[in-house]
């Protein structure tokens, strides 16, 4: 189907709808519905869906500040004010969702290794990974990837 939408509407099209349509866990009913950064950045500020769209690129290795500023033709200080006005959150810390998410789906829809997720998704070592991914989470990578996503309750 990707292929299809690309050829009658485009690239950028064919990503809104494949962004749109993609999830990572099923959300309990009692919980709030999360737009993905792409939404609620889309349409409010280009730049920070342009950085958003250069830190989806680079998850494996991720690139810093200055060379997203860069490709988007910001200085560092005016695309971290950008963030704070449209995300309320600074670049580095959606820039760690992002590659926090991309893990999240990792660990429950394949079976490789933590340590190989957690390297697939720009961390430097399995220690830092899973602390960060349990500051995010509250499991731990190897609890996460054990459990049954059906009962799993999304913070």
């Amino acid at each position: 189907m990707p292929r299809m939408t690309g050829q009658d509407q485009g690239r950028e099209t064919t990503a809104w709808v494949s962004d749109r349509l993609s999830y990572v866990t099923p959300r309990q009913g009692d919980l709030q519905q999360n737009a993905s950064h792409s939404c609620w950045s889309e349409g409010r500020n280009e730049k920070v869906g342009q950085a958003i769209g250069i830190m989806k690129e680079n998850l494996e290795e991720p690139e810093n500040l200055d060379r997203i500023a860069e490709g988007v033709g910001l200085s560092i200080r005016q695309l971290e004010r950008l963030f704070k006005k449209f995300a309320n959150k600074t670049p580095e810390a959606i820039y760690l969702e992002l590659r926090l998410e991309r893990a999240r789906g990792l660990l429950l829809q394949t079976d490789l290794s933590t340590l190989d997720i957690g390297l697939a998704c720009g961390f430097s070592s399995a220690g830092h990974f899973a602390k960060a991914y349990s500051k995010k989470f509250g499991v731990t990578p190897r609890q996460e990837q054990g459990s049954d996503p059906c009962n799993r309750v999304q913070p």
